[in-house]
């Protein structure tokens, strides 16, 4: 982000003194209070779902200052210097950002991060030095989803804004000068209008917006989010702002009448903002359809308000909130990375109150010994380069020493199977042939419900813990689901099979979509489950799924049209496809008839046009069938092994849909038999 404290017009680095002189500190209170509010939702979205909307005040903040300082330097100089702009903006931002990338990478070496975290980590370092981490994560699962899904967030899953940022400052200074440039070849050939090249700027600005706005509404939640060009309608907000204020951009205008009507919208304004933090979420659909749009403006204008004398400066420029606002930018950098070392099992308000304080101690000492002395010009730049090649060495060097070990995404998946399928064959001194085994499974077996009930055991579906160690030559199996892929999971891990390594990456009630209207949202699978794909880096994915009324997104068509049919067919296939892109083999499921009547429960107690009736079960198989054959995925056909074993059913499945007892263990068995007969085969 855009986190700029010093409001400068010359290109030399002034002293400190000067640069306390050019502060306004009403921005910096606004920092503070943007900050936080990011803190918050960070550390516990339930507190402020939409806290995320501070990061729209660094935008606003940002598209205006620099904004303004730009069109300063023209006035003054009657020329930008874009390459003075570049370097200091180099010099604002990147050493407290290669800092915590190289203090990330190193503490992923005492474990803190989790497997599927390391693996990525060497990417997602790459993408943050590039100033690219925004579109990265759109092609590698997300940020919207990213958050619930039951893979561990990144660490440095909040750089996504300072690539929106960075460029941002690597574009509009090209399009601002150009357009001030066209504007006064125009005012000297046909007009005497000083102002010319501003009008020209204002309309480009005005244009931009417009189509940036445009380009969210049509737009997926995801890509609205963290795209350049759908955030960037906050950074154009307050560049218009800044071609507003261009005669007095720290103080504001100097009508009494504009600054009332400034002070009115910007009471609006945060009026706006605060409903926007208190019931928004990422993935509201609103934001996109012109939500972002009005976020920009409010924020803007609370821009505005906080640079015209009144209440609302005054509190703003209260010491606290300046000191805290000052130093805003390390605090967004260090909050993140201690929230996700916490964990999710955390409580939020524990969270809050160690990572809050933490963050502003950290931040304080790194404003004092990195920020101050790197603004204030006192590292050379020899030095400065020294010192950024060592942090790129430190960062280097962490990343692949603590890089997870594990098969590449190139791993060929049947070779791999015939490699594990036998056990090992070694002669011993003797020269007498022993059998060995290669790895010992880390997850113990789940406790297995014995005897006929018409409940099931809890048991079954407990989480699965991730393997800790592994071997080479082991199959690496993912699991996809909802409660049936938990309970496939917890069966195969009590077999206790030495040549397997599985990761449970499940959600109870989720597969492609909510199983039942009174269930919690689901993440999007189409972002949560491409990332833990990249993290475990599978051998074998297996996907399970209960059937569906309506897919989400869908057309609502009635379930057994053609209509339905194709867009089943089409997710299935865009699911195998997926998953299938780092040379994983996919296996899709399918699923089973619940049995009666206790079955009927999951299908609120009707048995015909419902997940419950045979040919809603019938046309969905159909359908997963023709999609795993157009996806390039194999088929696992759990419903024809349930059928054939329907005289125990009611033992088998003694709530009509989860195994129990012998019968998790039986299944789990065929199940392993069933990947290593079908996930060599392409």
């Amino acid at each position: 982000m855009r986190w700029d404290v010093v409001d400068r017009t010359t290109p030399a680095p002034p002293p400190q003194a000067a640069v306390a002189s050019r502060r306004r500190p009403s921005l910096d209170g606004l920092r503070c209070l943007a900050v936080l509010s990011v803190v918050v939702y960070h550390a516990e979205d339930g507190y402020l779902p939409g806290g995320f909307v501070g990061v729209d005040v660094f935008f606003a903040l940002s598209g205006y200052l620099i904004t303004a300082l730009l069109l300063a330097e023209r006035e003054r100089d009657g020329r930008v210097s874009l390459g003075s702009f570049w370097v200091r903006r180099i010099r604002r931002l990147w050493p407290l950002a290669w800092l915590t990338l190289a203090v990330v990478a190193v503490v992923g070496l005492l474990g803190v991060w989790g497997a599927d975290q390391e693996r990525l980590l060497p990417a997602e370092t790459l993408a943050a030095l590039a100033n690219v981490s925004n579109w990265w994560q759109m092609a590698n699962g997300g940020y919207v989803t990213v958050g619930v899904a039951p893979s561990p967030p990144s660490p440095l899953r909040h750089f996504w804004s300072l690539a929106v940022e960075e460029q941002f400052y690597l574009v509009w200074p090209l399009v601002l000068v150009g357009l001030l440039g066209w504007g006064a070849r125009t005012a000297r050939t046909g007009s005497s209008s000083p102002d010319r090249g501003v009008l020209f700027a204002a309309v480009g600005v005005g244009v931009l917006f417009v189509a940036s706005a445009l380009s969210a509404a049509v737009a997926s939640p995801e890509v609205a989010y963290l795209s350049t060009h759908t955030r960037a309608v906050a950074l154009l907000a307050g560049a218009a702002l800044a071609l507003a204020l261009r005669r007095s951009p720290l103080s504001g205008p100097s009508s009494q009448g504009v600054r009332r009507l400034v002070s009115a919208a910007g009471a609006v304004g945060a009026v706006v903002l605060v409903v926007v933090a208190l019931v928004a979420t990422p993935s509201w659909p609103v934001l996109h359809r012109g939500g972002f749009s009005l976020v920009a403006v409010a924020a803007t204008a609370v821009v505005a308000v906080a640079l015209v004398p009144g209440p609302a400066r005054g509190v703003l420029s209260l010491a606290p909130l300046v000191w805290i606002g000052r130093r805003s930018y390390a605090i967004y950098l260090f909050h993140w990375p201690l929230v996700v070392a916490m964990g999710p099992e955390a409580p939020g308000w524990v969270v809050i109150a160690l990572v809050l304080p933490v963050s502003v101690a950290l931040a304080a000492l790194a404003h004092q010994l990195v920020e101050l002395p790197v603004q204030l010009g006192r590292p050379t730049p020899r030095a400065l380069a020294a010192t950024g090649s060592l942090v790129l060495a430190v960062i280097g060097v962490a990343l692949w020493t603590g890089r997870p070990d594990g098969p590449t995404a190139g791993q060929q998946v049947a070779a791999s199977l015939e490699r594990v399928a036998d056990p090992v064959v070694a002669p011993s001194p003797a020269g007498v042939t022993t059998t060995t085994v290669p790895c010992v499974p880390t997850a113990g077996p789940v406790r297995l419900f014995l005897g006929s009930t018409d409940r099931f055991d809890a048991s079954t579906v407990g989480e699965v813990a991730d393997p800790t160690a592994g071997c080479a030559g082991q199959t690496r199996v993912l699991v996809f689901g909802d409660s049936l892929g938990r309970g496939a999971a917890n069966g195969l891990v009590s077999l206790g099979d030495p040549s397997v390594l599985l990761w449970d990456r499940t959600i109870l009630g989720c597969s492609f979509g909510t199983t039942s209207a009174t269930d919690e949202p689901c993440p999007d699978w189409r972002q949560a489950w491409p990332v833990s794909v990249l993290g475990v880096q599978p051998d074998v994915v297996l996907v399970f799924s209960r059937i569906l009324g309506d897919l989400p997104g869908g057309s609502d068509a009635p379930f057994l049209s053609p209509e339905a049919d194709a867009e089943r067919v089409a997710a299935f296939t865009e699911a195998a496809q997926r998953l299938g892109a780092t040379g994983a083999r996919v296996l899709l499921v399918t699923a089973a008839v619940p049995g009666e009547p206790n079955g009927r429960f999951y299908c609120d107690g009707r048995g015909r046009n419902s997940p419950c009736d045979p040919e809603w079960v019938a046309a969905w198989n159909r359908s997963l069938v023709a999609g795993a054959a157009a996806g390039g995925a194999g088929v696992v056909d759990a419903a024809s092994w349930t059928a054939a074993r329907s005289a125990t059913d009611r033992i088998d499945r003694p709530d009509g849909l989860h195994y129990s007892g012998g019968a998790l263990f039986e299944h789990a068995t065929w199940l392993l038999a069933e990947i290593r007969r079908t996930a060599g085969r392409r």
